[in-house]
């Protein structure tokens, strides 16, 4: 596998390997600790890549719609702008700080990363950099404040006040920064002096409209934070279109102000806080002033394109909703509005059109044994492994053209599919194929069956529990004839264990070959970029 691959890999998957691990061991997960492993492959990847093609692809990861997780992006950057030895590379990661670190938390992360990692070797620290930050961090710092319109900074600095030991005043005091507009001065002084100082300075009229409506925003959000006046927060908060970071903790079980929250916020922040909403007593189906049909019609609407929201999100969130009580802490309960699971069922099926197809072909083989109705999928405790394996085929007929599916029975063969069936109709299918066989996973025979038929596939989709047998031949040398014999180089071999914590089954060393331990949400833009050849 070429360095391009490798990095891409990483940047995906959290791992240069042929695995993605949904959970378990996490590479540079949330509480920001980097394994060995991802810091040596950044810096091979520092010394035989281009600076530019290297900074483009860590840019490029980071667009929206592509970040499938933040911190290896941010990692990434983070590498090259410790690498003092390489000038070039390193002025190009600052210079794309504000590219890839959008938001505050992950300027916090990229600073924290910073302070963490080694120096490669004892003489890559400037002399700037031994009295302090040096001149690149500073000036990307001062960028990143600067290059802001007033709204966007007084956001920035408001939703997410510190991370990691950052503030954002002390960023302004380490790097120096100075304001290069009059919003980013009165948000600065905001930050550094509060609220007072900059009521005072601004007293006198003669501010521009833009400048008056960030004051009175700054006014209103330093209202919510001190606020113990439930109407009070909850009118600011559909005011400003407040976020949920926005509201101070003692507010935060607040019914009017959870009321305002559901009017704006992200849909799908919405259906994953179901079962708060209703802990709170807003989302009852007997009474009238309840906020379910406001819910149900922002289900009804807001399923767009736009949403960008995948089925697989939708169906985590029903299960998890009807259930009507955590899986971690079961005291924590709801009665589940049953006109949401409903409104949650139609919003799955409509979902299906927010799938953007990959126009590849596909041959997909399940397995059937009896285990695969039972259990939770690893990553999504809510779900069988036979309804995750139902949605991802699903997700394959209702937006792909060319598909064939295999189930692992005695012997394996060929089962119907199409785009028409509901998930209920698939799942009987496959239980069915079970009462009638027993099955088995002999990963090699789909590409076997596939080659003795000369049938054409883009891509090998195997979707099982957690049992990865090979017994004819390894699905490695399997798909490497398949390509000679087809004329398919870029023929391409997922393996999905939906409860496995961790396997090892294709060859790592191929970039067309990927091992999935578990499934959840992210997991489904990992598949879609290693389907298009993106990583």
């Amino acid at each position: 596998m070429d360095d391009i691959n490798r990095l891409r890999r990483f940047l995906c998957t959290r791992s240069e390997r042929g695995v993605c691990l949904v959970k378990g061991k996490q590479k540079t997960v949330s509480n920001l600790e980097y394994d060995p492993d991802d810091l040596q492959l950044m810096q091979h990847l520092t010394r035989t890549m281009p600076a530019e093609d290297l900074i483009n692809e860590i840019v490029r990861y980071s667009a929206v719609g592509r970040l499938v997780h933040p911190e290896p992006v941010v990692f990434a950057l983070a590498v090259c702008a410790k690498t003092a030895s390489n000038m070039k590379l390193r002025q190009a990661a600052f210079d794309a700080l504000g590219d890839v670190c959008m938001s505050s938390t992950q300027l916090f992360q990229f600073l924290t990363y910073c302070r963490q990692l080694p120096l490669s070797s004892k003489d890559e620290i400037s002399k700037d950099e031994n009295s302090g930050w040096g001149r690149a961090k500073r000036r990307a710092i001062s960028l990143w404040y600067n290059q802001k319109s007033a709204h966007q900074l007084a956001l920035a600095v408001t939703k997410c006040r510190g991370r990691q030991g950052w503030a954002h005043i002390d960023l302004l005091r380490l790097a120096h920064v100075r304001p290069t507009n009059e919003g980013a001065t009165l948000v600065m002084k905001y930050v550094t002096r509060g609220l007072a100082q900059v009521v005072k300075d601004y007293a006198n009229d003669g501010l521009t409209s833009e400048l008056k409506e960030v004051l009175q925003y700054l006014r209103d959000v330093e209202l919510v934070k001190h606020s113990h006046d439930e109407h009070q927060v909850a009118m600011l908060v559909e005011k400003h279109q407040l976020s949920f970071e926005h509201i101070p903790t003692w507010m935060r079980n607040s019914a009017e102000v959870w009321r305002s929250l559901l009017l704006h916020m992200p849909l799908q922040e919405l259906i994953l806080s179901l079962g708060k909403i209703s802990r709170v007593g807003i989302l009852s189906a007997t009474d009238t002033n309840s906020m379910a049909p406001t819910v149900i019609e922002r289900l009804k609407s807001d399923i767009t394109e736009e949403s960008n929201l995948h089925p697989f999100a939708i169906l985590a969130a029903q299960k998890a909703y009807e259930k009507g009580r955590l899986e971690k802490n079961r005291k924590i309960d709801w009665k589940p509005n049953p006109a949401i699971v409903e409104s949650l069922s139609t919003a799955f099926c409509a979902s299906f059109k927010n799938i953007v197809p990959t126009e590849k072909r596909f041959l997909m083989a399940v397995d059937v044994s009896g285990s695969m109705q039972y259990g939770s999928v690893n990553g999504t405790y809510q779900l069988k492994p036979v309804q995750a394996a139902a949605t991802i085929l699903m997700s394959i007929a209702r937006s792909e053209q060319h598909y064939e599916m295999l189930v692992f029975s005695e012997p394996m063969a060929p089962a119907p599919l199409n785009k028409d069936m509901s998930l209920q109709e698939l799942c009987h299918a496959l239980g069915d194929r079970q009462q009638s066989s027993v099955g088995t996973m002999d990963c090699a025979l789909p590409i076997i069956w596939a080659m003795e038929l000369k049938k054409d596939f883009d891509v090998f989709l195997l979707i099982t529990d957690c049992d990865t047998l090979e017994n004819t031949m390894s699905p490695a040398e399997a798909l490497e004839k398949y390509r000679k014999v087809m004329q398919k180089p870029q023929a391409r071999f997922i393996v999905i264990a939906l409860t496995s914590a961790n396997f090892k089954l294709s060859n790592y060393d191929d970039p067309g070959m990927l091992d999935i331990a578990g499934f959840d949400v992210a997991t489904v833009s990992v598949m879609r970029n290693f389907i298009v050849g993106d990583m």
